[in-house]
C-alpha cells in the first residue's frame, strides 16, 4: 500500500506549495483563504499518507489520521466559502451560514483526538490500518457530501448561467475540473471507514489536483491579482456599457421629440438664433452620449486594433468627456501642443480611456489645492510622440510611487485601485510607455507612443 501512501503524500506536499504560491502572489482575503484551504488539504494528505503506510507504527498512524480527518472538518466549509467568493455569491445568507459552519467545526475539532471520532484503526482490504468511525465521524461525512456538491453547483451556475459572461472562464473551469478529480478521489476513502471495501486505485489520481491547479495558475492566471484586476476592469466596463445604453435610450427619445417640436416651430415662425442654438446643444448632448457609449464598450478582441490617430483630436475629445469632472473641481486646463505634431499609431478607445483615467486622477489630486492647474505638453520625436500631463498637486510619496501601477493599490479613501494598473496595461498593449515623476510641487505622467510612420 506504500504506492497509495506516496500518492496521497504527494497530494499533501503539492497542495502546501500551491497555497504558498498563491500567498506569494496576493495579500488579500481571497489569497489568505486559499492559503488556509491549501494548508488544510496538505494536513489531511500528509496525515492520511501516514495511516496508509503499512509500515507505520499503530499509535503513530492512529494519531496521524485523527489529526488529518480532524482538519478535514474544515475542508468542505473552506471549499464552499472559496467558491462563493470566486463566483460572487457570498451573500448575507451565505455569510451567516458559513460562519455557523465554521463554529460547528471549531466545536467538533477537539473531539477528533478522542475515540468518539476514530475509535481505532483496523485492517481492511490490503491496508494494515484504516479509519473506523465513531459518532463524531458522521458530521464529517455529512459536511463532505453536502457542501462539496453545493460548491460545484455554484461553479456550474456561474460558468453556464445565460445572463452572465463569466470572467476568466478557462481558469475557473480548470479550477473546477481539477477540484472535481480531487474530491471524487477523496470520496472513495469514506466507504472503507464504514466497513465497505472499495477499490482504492483511484488514490493514485490525487496528485492531479494540485498539479492541475499549478497549471491553471501559470497558464490562465488563476488566483493572481492581475487576473482579478482584469476581471474587475471588464466587469466595470460591462456595467458602464449597460448604464450608457440605458441612458442613451432614455435621453434620445425626449431629444427626438424636442427636435421635432423645434423643427415644427421653425417651419411656422421661421429660423431663429435661439432655435439654432437649442438644435446645436441637443446635437452636442447626442455626441457626448455617443462618445460615452463607445468609451464604455466592452472589448472582445485580445489584441488592440491600432490605427493612425491625431493625439490632439483624441485629447480634445477626452477633455469633453471629462468636462464635468474638470468643472466640478474648478480645474484650469492649459495645452501646449504644436500644430504639426505627428500622428501616432494607437487604438482610439484605449487611448481615450488612458487619457480619461489620468485626467480624472489629476483632478482628484487637486481637490485641496487653492489653485488647480493641469498642463498638457506634447512633443514630436524621431519615432515617437511624447505627451506630458502635469498637475500642481501635493505630489505622491516615494513609497507610493513605487506601487501606483500595481493592481488594487490606492491612496484614496475610495476607488478600486485599478485605474493606473489598467492605464499602464493599455499603453503597453499599444507599444507605448508610461513614466511618472512626482515632487511636492506636483506630479507629471509622461506618455510615449510610436509615430504612424
Amino acid at each position: 500500500m506504500e504506492i497509495y501512501s506516496y500518492a496521497v503524500f504527494t497530494f499533501g506536499v503539492c497542495s502546501f506549495f500551491a497555497g504558498i504560491l498563491v500567498l506569494s502572489k496576493r495579500n488579500d482575503f481571497l489569497g489568505h483563504l486559499f492559503g488556509i484551504y491549501s494548508f488544510a488539504l496538505a494536513s489531511w494528505g500528509i496525515g492520511a499518507s501516514a495511516m496508509l503506510n503499512n509500515n507505520a507504527p499503530y499509535s503513530f498512524a492512529l494519531w496521524a489520521i485523527r489529526y488529518a480527518d480532524g482538519t478535514a472538518f474544515f475542508i468542505p466549509v473552506l471549499w464552499v466559502h472559496l467558491v462563493s467568493l470566486l463566483t460572487n455569491t457570498y451573500t448575507t445568507t451565505w455569510k451567516i451560514t458559513i460562519r455557523f459552519l465554521y463554529s460547528i467545526c471549531i466545536i467538533l475539532f477537539p473531539f477528533a483526538f478522542t475515540p468518539w471520532f476514530i475509535p481505532k484503526i483496523a485492517p481492511i482490504m490490503d491496508y494494515a490500518h484504516f479509519t473506523t468511525t465513531g459518532p463524531i465521524f458522521w458530521p464529517l461525512t455529512v459536511l463532505y457530501f453536502t457542501l462539496v456538491p453545493c460548491g460545484f453547483f455554484k461553479l456550474l451556475l456561474y460558468l453556464f448561467k445565460k445572463d452572465k459572461n463569466p470572467l476568466n472562464r478557462p481558469a475557473i473551469l480548470g479550477f473546477g475540473f481539477f477540484s472535481l478529480i480531487g474530491y471524487s478521489v477523496g470520496a472513495v476513502c469514506f466507504p472503507p471507514a464504514y466497513g465497505i471495501p472499495t477499490s482504492q486505485e483511484v488514490l493514485l489520481l490525487m496528485p492531479i489536483y494540485p498539479l492541475g491547479l499549478g497549471y491553471c495558475m501559470m497558464r490562465h492566471g488563476l488566483f493572481t491579482e492581475e487576473a482579478l484586476a482584469e476581471a474587475a476592469h471588464k466587469d466595470k466596463l460591462a456595467a458602464m456599457g449597460t448604464l450608457t445604453a440605458s441612458i442613451n435610450h432614455e435621453i434620445r427619445s425626449p431629444l427626438f421629440v424636442m427636435r421635432g417640436m423645434l423643427d415644427r416651430q421653425a417651419e411656422i415662425n421661421g429660423p431663429s438664433t435661439d432655435n439654432q442654438t437649442m438644435q446645436n446643444q441637443m446635437a452636442r448632448i447626442e455626441s457626448i452620449i455617443k462618445r460615452f457609449s463607445q468609451f464604455a464598450k466592452l472589448e472582445t478582441a485580445n489584441e488592440p486594433k491600432l490605427e493612425i490617430l491625431s493625439l490632439k483630436e483624441i485629447l480634445e475629445s477626452t477633455l469633453e468627456i471629462a468636462h464635468y469632472e474638470i468643472n466640478y473641481h474648478l480645474v484650469k486646463i492649459e495645452k501646449i501642443i504644436p500644430p504639426d505634431l505627428p500622428s501616432i499609431r494607437a487604438e482610439k478607445q484605449s487611448l481615450e480611456q488612458v487619457l480619461f483615467n489620468l485626467i480624472i486622477n489629476a483632478c482628484q489630486a487637486l481637490k485641496d489645492q487653492p489653485e488647480k492647474n493641469i498642463l498638457f505638453t506634447a512633443e514630436g520625436m524621431a519615432n515617437h510622440v511624447l505627451l506630458k500631463i502635469q498637475d500642481n498637486g501635493s505630489g505622491i510619496s516615494k513609497e507610493s510611487i513605487q506601487k501606483i501601477f500595481k493592481p488594487f493599490f490606492t491612496t484614496k479613501g475610495e476607488g478600486t485601485g485599478l485605474g493606473l494598473y489598467i492605464t499602464r496595461r493599455l499603453i503597453l498593449s499599444m507599444n507605448g510607455k508610461i513614466d511618472v515623476r512626482s515632487s511636492p510641487a506636483g506630479t507629471c505622467f509622461t506618455l510615449s507612443f510610436p509615430t504612424a510612420s
